[in-house]
């Protein structure tokens, strides 16, 4: 990085920061104050039937949820489900939980907004992650879940979920990669 002053004389301020990820061995889990796991689980969709009468039934959609090993190849149009779990030894404001999507994958919603099933966070669905910024976090737990489809063949790796302030920079914690296999 390189910063010239071409005219002028005031201050100049500016910062520079940089991430990184190098895969030549995993990523651990960091976080003292503020840690984030991510979990995966495979969708199936198992519709339940209630008879209403003698003649009618009333189907309600349905889907089971079951523990997504990296080991377990996934089919196009699998449905999956990423369950972020954030702990908080305090209560913080002005937080932000980016988790980056593997490639292959597309989100089941569509449309960036404030969701009041997020904890009234503002939630920003973009093509390599999905943002969730959060004005308040809770000391204690708090789950955040989202749903992706299979849509691309290959083997793709989702680099590790970040939770962090926004406004204290030594505050955050990462999560581990997750690594996908999509099939026929």
């Amino acid at each position: 990085v390189e910063i010239r002053r071409c005219t002028g004389t005031a201050p100049v301020y500016f910062a520079v920061n940089l991430s990184y990820f190098n895969q030549a061995k995993p990523l651990p889990t960091a976080g003292e104050k503020l840690t984030i796991k991510r979990a995966a689980y495979l969708l199936t969709h198992s519709p339940i039937k209630q008879p209403v009468s003698a003649q009618e039934e009333v189907k309600t959609e349905s889907w089971q949820r079951t523990p997504f090993s990296h080991k377990t190849p996934l089919k196009l149009g699998d449905l999956i489900e990423i369950e972020l779990t954030i702990e908080s030894a305090n209560d913080y404001d002005y937080i932000m939980v980016q988790d980056h999507k593997a490639a292959g994958f597309e989100p089941l919603e569509i449309g960036s907004g404030y969701r009041p099933d997020f904890f009234g966070a503002y939630v920003e669905l973009q093509n390599s992650t999905t943002n969730f910024y959060l004005q308040r976090l809770k000391r204690g737990t708090t789950i955040l879940r989202y749903r992706l489809k299979a849509e691309t063949k290959g083997v793709f790796t989702a680099l590790p979920a970040i939770a962090a302030s926004t406004q204290v920079p030594e505050l955050q914690g990462n999560s581990t990669a997750l690594e996908f296999t999509i099939t026929d």
